[in-house]
C-alpha cells in the first residue's frame, strides 16, 4: 500500500509494524499510509485503542477525508472493533494502533483472534496494519521493525524530506520467533 516501503503492504493479509519505542516513526508511517490511500481512493479504517492518533498532525487535511476513525478503550475493545471493520467491503485498509500497550497485555491476546482477523482481511480484500510495541500478531505474513529515533527538531522540517530517512528491519514470522522475541523484551 505504502510505495516507500519497497512496493507496499500486502492486500488480503495482516502486516505488524513493530514500533519499539516512541519517536521511531509509527506515526508518521501511518500519515504516509493514509495519503496513500487518499491517493488510490481508498478509505482506510483506524482503530486506536488507546486515543494516540492526532488527526491535527496529518500533513494534509484531504487525508482525513478518507478516514474513519474510532478511539477505543485499550487491546481488548480495539480487537473487537478491527473484527468487525473488517467485514465491511468498503475499506481498504485498516489499521489497528496497539502501540500504547503493555507487552503483558499483547502476550493475553490469543493467536485465534489474530487468524480470525486474517480470515476477515482475505476475504474481504482488505490490506491491514497492526502497529505494536513487540512482536504480537501470530498470522502476520510481513512483520517489520521501525529502527529510527527521530528527535524534535526533525518532526519541524519537511515531512516528505523526513520520510526519506525512514528505517526498519524486516523480522522473520512464525510462532516460535515471537515468543523468543516476547521473552527477552
Amino acid at each position: 500500500m505504502d510505495e516507500a516501503l519497497g512496493g507496499g503492504f500486502p492486500m488480503r493479509a495482516i502486516s505488524e509494524v513493530v514500533a519499539p519505542e516512541r519517536s521511531c516513526g509509527a506515526s508518521l508511517l501511518l500519515h504516509r499510509l493514509l495519503r496513500t490511500a487518499r491517493i488510490k481512493n481508498s478509505y482506510v479504517a483506524i482503530v486506536d485503542a488507546d486515543d494516540r492518533f492526532a488527526p491535527e498532525m496529518v500533513e494534509e487535511e484531504d487525508d482525513l477525508a478518507y478516514c474513519y476513525w474510532v478511539r477505543c478503550r485499550g487491546v481488548e475493545e480495539a480487537l473487537v472493533v478491527g473484527d468487525i471493520l473488517s467485514s465491511d467491503e468498503n475499506f481498504g485498509l485498516l489499521l489497528i494502533d496497539l502501540c500504547g500497550a503493555s507487552a503483558s497485555a499483547l502476550t493475553r491476546i490469543p493467536g485465534n483472534r489474530w487468524f480470525r482477523l486474517q480470515r476477515a482481511v482475505r476475504k474481504h480484500g482488505l490490506t491491514c496494519v497492526v502497529f505494536t510495541p513487540v512482536p504480537t500478531v501470530s498470522a502476520a505474513t510481513v512483520r517489520l521493525r521501525l529502527l529510527n529515533r527521530f528527535c524534535l527538531a526533525d518532526i519541524t522540517g519537511d515531512v516528505d524530506a523526513l520520510a526519506e530517512t525512514f528505517s526498519f528491519e524486516w523480522m522473520r514470522t512464525g510462532r516460535s520467533q515471537r515468543l523468543e522475541e516476547l521473552r527477552s523484551a
